[in-house]
């Protein structure tokens, strides 16, 4: 595993474990708490579930603090049932199933961007202000051009590497995104808010 790029300190992570307990592995069955060693879940839990990995900052910089303010408006009672009970790579993407939520517009955003982000080194590439990336056949990985050519250079089978990374490259038509009828525009911090 690479190191995180956006680390945190023990004591940190307790207090923000304190404030927000979901982050606390959990079986998606039961929704009880998983214990690994003596940790407490310090070094083991879904903040850090992401450390040196491309989608590291979509996921603490992005997601979980939008995530947190939408924790910290539930009531008592709805905290006290909440967790995350999945979190995964699908098809390339990154999957977020919370046990339930008034919305899910934050987890269908973060799907998306994730789609435009390399999962490798990060970035969101674009090209004359739209968003692009290349992908993967068989096992579908969302890369940037520079490491969907490394990934192609390691493979043997590939003869010709930059006819096939053309055919991998992927270039959004428009800079607006329409979900469930709604538009959505980029945001500063390269979240999207409904217009």
């Amino acid at each position: 595993m690479n190191k995180p790029k956006f680390p945190i300190s023990d004591q940190d992570m307790q207090i923000l474990l304190q404030k927000y307990p979901f982050l606390r592995y959990r079986s998606a069955i039961t929704g009880k708490q998983c214990y690994h060693g003596k940790s407490k879940n310090i070094k083991y839990n879904l903040y850090k579930m992401f450390d040196g990995h491309g989608w590291e900052n979509l996921w603490k910089n992005k997601y979980l603090p939008r995530l947190f303010i939408e924790y910290d408006n539930m009531s008592n009672g709805e905290k006290k049932v909440f967790f995350i009970r999945d979190v995964k790579s699908k098809f390339g993407t990154l999957r977020i199933e919370p046990s339930f939520k008034k919305s899910y517009v934050n987890e269908w955003i973060a799907e998306f961007i994730s789609s435009y982000t390399c999962e490798v080194c990060g970035q969101e590439p674009r090209y004359d202000g739209f968003r692009q990336i290349w992908t993967t056949k068989c096992w579908v990985r969302h890369l940037c051009k520079d490491c969907a050519r490394k990934y192609l250079e390691s493979q043997t089978k590939i003869s010709d590497v930059n006819k096939t990374l053309d055919s991998m490259q992927e270039t959004m038509t428009s800079n607006n995104f329409v979900y469930a009828g709604a538009t959505f525009k980029e945001t500063s911090d390269g979240w999207l808010e409904r217009v």
